[in-house]
């Protein structure tokens, strides 16, 4: 597992995230569904950038992710500007 591409640029590690452990585990995938409401075969992640920073049980828009795809910073630690209000 590239440990790197697993963690978001705001630093959450995602293979530590039910969501993203669904993809390998029915009874996990099955749990997030009921949880979260959404369909079972929506019930997982491909980490925040597998998803281009939209993580599908998170209703709500990150804001962090397009800013350090903006800035071309890998991780926020690694932007100038940290730390800042995303």
């Amino acid at each position: 597992m590239n440990y790197r591409q697993m963690t978001a640029p705001c630093g959450l590690d995602c293979f530590h995230c039910p969501v993203y452990l669904a993809n390998e585990n029915p009874e996990i995938r099955a749990l997030v569904s009921q949880k979260t409401g959404i369909p079972l075969e929506q019930a997982v992640c491909k980490g925040c950038r597998g998803e281009n920073g939209k993580c599908p049980v998170i209703p709500v828009p990150c804001h962090v992710y397009p800013c350090a795809e903006q800035k071309g910073v890998e991780f926020c630690c690694d932007c100038n500007e940290f730390p800042c209000a995303h």
